[in-house]
C-alpha cells in the first residue's frame, strides 16, 4: 500500500519538469524576440524620421 502512489509522484515530478523545460524555452524564445524588436523598432524610427526630414526639403 505504501508504494502505491510512488510511481504517480514520479510521473506528476517528471511532468513538473517537463512543463518547466517548455515553458523556459518558449520564455527565452519570447525575449529573444523581444530583444529583436527592441532593436528593430528604433531603427524602423530612425528611418521613418530620416524619410519625413528628406521629404520636408
Amino acid at each position: 500500500m505504501v508504494f502505491d502512489g510512488y510511481p504517480h509522484v514520479l510521473a506528476t515530478i517528471r511532468e513538473i519538469l517537463c512543463l518547466r523545460r517548455v515553458w523556459l524555452s518558449a520564455l527565452s524564445r519570447l525575449s529573444g524576440t523581444i530583444r529583436r524588436w527592441a532593436i528593430l523598432v528604433p531603427l524602423l524610427l530612425l528611418v521613418r524620421t530620416t524619410i519625413g526630414v528628406i521629404w520636408a526639403c
